[in-house]
């Protein structure tokens, strides 16, 4: 199979690599080791610095810059002291930690620098409005983090404005999304969240509001049938459902844990109210008092002649003299006075009385779907099997039949745990509907062995994690280090040592001369043209020189084609 030209480029690269290193004397190869050795190191270190973390600074509130600090380190992250007002965390952490600081208040907004910026200059009356919307809806998301299990929120406001020349515009709209903590987000803590959002805008209204939960994307709309107090029946039948799965699941995968449950219900809205009374004991009470004093003097005088006479005793006494009626003083101490008390007791039962109405869901009608491996249901059928063998018997296959006898009792065990869930009082009359047990293979049965074994580089993977991995990091720096010095001092020792030169009869091609007079020398010599004794070639000589060297090289890269070309050649010179 002929190699493709990118292989074929590349084989020739490293046969001309390797063979201009063989050209090299041992000197250089050493230096070259021990400089490529080095470069590694390098390229080891500066990976290694640049996945270490990098501290970039944000910007939080000085009064929460402490609680700050406490909350990032809680979540695991690194966090520094960088200031004033500024901690400083990991850069690739930045963003998600900004965000939980700005959803917890402990770092200001973009609105709340807005908000900074307008208030000492002037401004028009629509920033004015932007402003204070934004200030309310800051407000309304800080209430709604302080409900309990709320992890951060976003409300976005579509404000609604009206086009020119149209008296009835767009109603303002409101989009709440909240992430939990720990749990999903339920009816009655989104029912909360939406009538907190109704501060945000003047004209919005709770049918406008729709709370989203940002872990599941659950959607919660509140409209006239509940007035935000109900909700619709869809999302009502939804949280049925996804819990009874839930339930369900949890029995379920016990025994099968790769078991698939699907759940439809019907459910029964009804408003209930209740009055309930309490009673105590009977108490005797005081409910009224009255006292009333009257004064009448004890002789009257003759009446005076008509007009302004009649009152002269008066006026005189209000200037301070006598007083006298018909020119006679009166006396002040006839007069008589006359006290009445009433006061009535009576026994009561006190009492408190309270009205309590409410929508109530009665689940009537419960279906369900389970899916089921076969693999996992077989395996089951042979572990209750192995029990009842005798010894030295082996378990035999699976037939069809009992798959059929166990989907049967398996049927049977979910509509029993299904029955608790549904509303069976004599007023509503619910039960279980019908229940489908499927048992198929999963396209992972074959594949459950191949899980569990791991690779060779998830196995190196986990090993160069944790202390371990640092550990082994370190040592191979190490040895990179050591390494590289032993080549450097390698190189310096062959190079300290002096090379030996070729005499001036060697390069002249005198033969040596024999120290011992005594020794033979067999044979005879031929005559060696001299190594400086310049040779004369002609053109054809240079052109078949040239020829043969081309030829050796082609030889040395590509025998297969000199071969096939020698081929050639033979046949065509028969």
């Amino acid at each position: 199979m002929e190699a493709s030209p990118v292989v074929q480029r590349f084989r020739d690269s490293i046969t001309e690599l390797s063979r201009r290193l063989g050209e090299l004397g041992p000197s250089a190869r050493l230096l070259i080791g021990s400089l490529a050795i080095i470069l590694a190191m390098g390229f080891f270190l500066v990976s290694q610095y640049a996945a270490g973390p990098s501290m970039s600074p944000i910007k939080v509130r000085i009064e929460d810059k402490a609680t700050a600090i406490s909350k990032v380190r809680e979540l695991g992250y690194e966090v520094e002291d960088g200031g004033t007002d500024v901690i400083l965390v990991d850069v690739r952490e930045k963003r998600s930690i900004t965000e939980m600081l700005e959803n917890d208040g402990l770092a200001p907004t973009i609105d709340d620098a807005a908000a900074a910026v307008g208030s000492g200059s002037w401004q028009a009356e629509s920033e004015m409005q932007e402003t204070w919307r934004r200030a309310r809806v800051a407000e309304a998301e800080k209430n709604i983090r302080m409900i309990e299990g709320v992890d951060s929120v976003n409300i976005l406001v579509s404000t609604g404005k009206r086009k020119a020349f149209v008296l009835d515009g767009p109603a303002p709209k409101a989009s709440v999304n909240v992430r939990m903590k720990s749990r999903e987000l339920d009816r009655s803590t989104a029912e909360s969240i939406a009538f907190i959002a109704l501060a945000v805008e003047n004209d919005l209204e709770l049918d406008n509001i729709r709370v989203v939960d940002g872990g599941n994307g659950r959607t919660y709309t509140f409209g006239e049938d509940g007035s935000g107090t109900g909700g619709d029946y869809l999302s009502k039948v939804r949280d049925f459902e996804r819990d009874a799965i839930a339930r369900l699941s949890r029995v379920v995968r016990v025994a099968f844990p790769r078991a698939m449950v699907s759940v439809n219900a019907q459910i029964l809205v009804a408003d209930i109210s209740e009055q309930k009374t309490q009673i105590g004991k009977p108490v005797k009470a005081e409910r009224s008092k009255r006292t009333n004093e009257s004064r009448t003097p004890a002789g009257a005088g003759v009446s005076g002649s008509p007009g302004f006479r009649s009152n002269a005793g008066t006026a005189q006494a209000q200037m301070g003299g006598v007083a006298s009626i018909n020119g006679n003083p009166a006396s002040g101490v006839d007069v008589a006075t006359r006290e009445t008390e009433e006061i009535e007791n009576v026994v009561g039962v006190p009492g408190v009385r309270t009205d309590i109405s409410q929508r109530a869901n009665h689940p009537v009608k419960v279906t369900a779907a389970i899916l089921l491996s076969e693999a996992e249901v077989k395996a089951a059928i042979r572990a209750n099997a192995d029990g009842t063998l005798a010894d030295g018997e082996t378990a035999v296959e699976v037939t069809a039949a009992e798959l059929e006898l166990e989907k049967t009792r398996i049927r049977t065990e979910i509509v029993a745990l299904l029955e608790p869930l549904v509303d069976n009082s004599s007023l509503r009359e619910g039960g279980v509907g019908e229940v489908k047990v499927a048992i198929m293979p999963f396209a992972s049965d074959s594949r459950l062995q191949a899980a569990d074994t791991t690779s060779v580089v998830e196995t190196f993977a986990g090993i160069t994690e944790g202390d371990s991995g640092r550990a082994l990091k370190n040592a191979g720096l190490v040895g990179l280090a050591l390494a590289s010095l032993a080549m450097m001092f390698m190189m310096v020792r062959r190079s300290s040592e002096p090379e030996t030169m070729p005499t001036v009869d060697e390069l002249a091609g005198v033969p040596p001369v024999l120290e011992d007079d005594a020794q033979v020398v067999v044979g005879e010599a031929d005559e060696v043209t001299p190594a400086l004794v310049g040779v004369e070639l002609d053109d054809e000589e240079l052109r078949r020189k040239q020829m043969l060297d081309q030829l050796n090289e082609l030889i040395k890269k590509e025998p297969t084609e000199v071969a096939t070309l020698l081929r050639r050649w033979m046949r065509t010179e028969g």
